[in-house]
């Protein structure tokens, strides 16, 4: 039987691509503690605090975020719960943020077509990057399959923890200081 995880890495590059989309990495399984964060903190990241072997595992899938003024999660540790999003007449399985109502809606999930402007504050996993530099992703569908297999399998509800290790270009507060959440 796998090992089955419960932990989600994610770290962002530090400059966004052309279009003002953010990519980045999301890793699963590797324990890690978040570093204390001091409340008046201002940071872009703490990627050089984290156990080296999360950007060697084996388990690590590129990410796309909208970027450009959208809604994203800061520096810090998130609770994530398995859940549907909905899409056309039909749902899809995803990751949502619970911890607070005004983040609720930034999920972990499949972007269409694996395009970034697809997402609205929601992060989409891929297989691999697109081949030309500043482009995305590939295979976001099958990126998400993959992740949840990690994860024991989609059962609505299931917890998960999500450490997020650095902001998008040009942010600085962290999860202490988002007034969206304090």
């Amino acid at each position: 039987m796998p090992f089955v995880y419960s932990i989600l890495n994610l770290w962002r590059e530090p400059k966004a691509h052309r279009d003002g989309s953010v990519p980045g990495w999301l890793e699963i399984g590797t324990m890690a503690l978040m570093p204390p964060i001091a409340a008046e903190s201002k940071l872009q990241s703490v990627t050089h605090l984290m156990p080296p072997q999360i950007r060697t595992s084996t388990r690590l899938f590129p990410t796309i975020e909208r970027g450009n003024g959208y809604v994203n999660l800061k520096i810090g540790q998130y609770a994530l719960k398995h859940s549907k999003k909905k899409r056309g007449k039909g749902t899809i399985d995803c990751l949502q943020v619970v911890e607070h109502k005004a983040i609720d809606q930034i999920l972990i999930h499949d972007a269409l077509r694996d395009s970034s402007t697809t997402l609205e504050g929601c992060i989409g996993p891929g297989l691999t990057r697109k081949p030309s530099p500043g482009q995305g992703i590939l295979d976001s569908a099958e990126a998400m399959k993959e992740i949840f297999k990690l994860l024991g399998g989609y059962s609505l509800g299931t917890r998960a923890t999500l450490n997020v290790w650095s902001n998008v270009p040009g942010e600085t507060r962290t999860k202490l200081t988002w007034a969206r959440i304090n």
